[in-house]
């Protein structure tokens, strides 16, 4: 009986450990440059272990992507949690945390955009369209509860422009970071005010 939290708790240290691992050496050298064998030695743990729990480094792979997915949803969501009274000042919060955490997290801005290194792109291509259909979708149901009363409709239409705008500034950016990011907060405040009033 107390065999089995003891066995959850050390898969879970394994996940998490690999997925710390396989995150390095991605940024480090390129997914395809990353042998599943070496990170089950960095991690201290058998090839048998590391099949067992994620099957290859297909699965591996997956495994990373969805982390990174889930770590950056959550926080985004915290982000926009603290303006839940003002429609404008979530959506800028929004996009500021987007193109801060692709700014510095490569495999974000991959995830995000499908632009970057090529070895990157082969974990990331299968994996990536999903991505931002999840984030416009828990955006605009996040929109729709809080302010319920502008047209859902509306406001999804409103959170999808908006997405697509700030990662085309991420795909081909044409200014610095802090002159980008002030664009795009002038440009939400004007899309938002005129949307809302209609």
């Amino acid at each position: 009986m107390a065999v089995y939290p003891v066995n959850e708790a050390f898969r879970r240290e394994v996940r998490e450990r690999a997925l710390g691992v396989a995150r390095e050496l991605t940024l480090e050298r390129g997914w395809q440059q990353v042998r599943f064998v070496e990170v089950a030695d960095a991690v201290g743990v058998s090839r048998p272990t590391m099949y067992s729990e994620f099957g290859n480094k297909a699965g591996l792979g997956e495994a990373l992507v969805r982390a990174e997915t889930t770590d950056f949803l959550s926080g985004l969501v915290g982000e926009i949690g603290q303006r839940s009274d003002d429609v404008s000042g979530a959506a800028k919060a929004a996009l500021r945390y987007t193109v801060l955490q692709a700014h510095d997290n490569p495999l974000l801005h991959g995830m995000l955009t499908n632009a970057g290194d090529t070895d990157l792109l082969l974990l990331l291509t299968s994996q990536s369209g999903p991505v931002l259909s999840v984030a416009i979708s828990v955006l605009a149901d996040w929109f729709v509860e809080n302010f319920p009363e502008y047209p859902p409709a509306l406001l999804g239409e409103l959170i999808e422009s908006l997405v697509r705008l700030t990662l085309s500034h991420l795909v081909q950016p044409t200014h610095d970071l802090d002159t980008t990011l002030g664009m795009l907060e002038r440009i939400t405040d004007l899309v938002v005010s005129a949307a809302l009033r209609t």
